[in-house]
């Protein structure tokens, strides 16, 4: 690789002035020797940059013409039908019903019972920390698992990760909603305990059928989360 070293031309010569004794390495022929091989070192990098430049436009074109072809042979059509299709059977898996169902009777009871836990929330950080938690994944479980149920669909296999991570996500957040509405409850009087059981039983339920729908979920190692 020394034809493409500056430092080692610039040595070479040096070299060659100073190897009779005639001519001093710091001499003006050897600094007018030392420009012109700097503008030769130049032209050619500017030869390369050129072509550099000329062969990575000729690809954006290539890539180009190969997307705008890609494109045309798209049928829209079909693929909107094909989401319709996938968005329909991930609707009727038992899984994603019982999240849907989980998230109208959760929602139903937090507003009927609203002034009690509210004033139980104004009393115990336990219990404000416990409806918090179930507030942000009362919605969040039915879209995960939406997600992960359509991955699973597609059967994708560069997509399988996102299917398994996405019903992970669903079991950890059932997890800490089950934990939290048991915290409730016993912080609830006696006679107004049973009006969760609905509730916890729903919950109980999807994590079941998760679990039996992407049993690979419970064990997955989430990049830079399980690690």
């Amino acid at each position: 690789m020394t034809t493409k070293c500056r430092q080692y031309a610039i040595e070479c010569t040096q070299d060659a002035f100073n190897a009779d004794g005639s001519h001093d390495g710091d001499s003006p022929e050897f600094m007018e020797a030392l420009m012109g091989l700097a503008s030769e070192f130049e032209n050619e990098a500017e030869i390369e940059n050129r072509a550099e430049f000329e062969y990575e436009t000729k690809s954006e074109e290539a890539d180009f013409e190969s997307f705008e072809s890609d494109f045309e042979d798209f049928d829209m059509d079909a693929y909107i039908q094909e989401r319709e299709r996938i968005n329909q059977v991930t609707s009727q898996t038992a899984c994603v019903k019982v999240a849907d169902q989980y998230r109208i009777e959760g929602g139903r009871w937090l507003e009927e019972w609203f002034p009690l836990t509210d004033q139980l929330k104004n009393n115990s950080y336990e219990i404000a920390d416990a409806l918090e938690v179930i507030n942000w994944y009362l919605f969040q479980l039915s879209v995960k698992l939406r997600r992960a149920i359509n991955g699973k669909i597609e059967d994708e296999f560069d997509f399988m990760d996102d299917v398994y991570g996405s019903a992970k996500v669903v079991l950890i957040g059932a997890d800490r909603s089950l934990a939290s509405w048991q915290t409730i409850q016993y912080a609830l009087p006696d006679k107004k305990r049973n009006s969760l059981e609905p509730v916890l039983k729903i919950l109980k339920e999807l994590i079941r059928s998760t679990e039996a729908e992407i049993p690979e979920a419970r064990g997955f190692k989430r990049p830079g989360f399980d690690d």
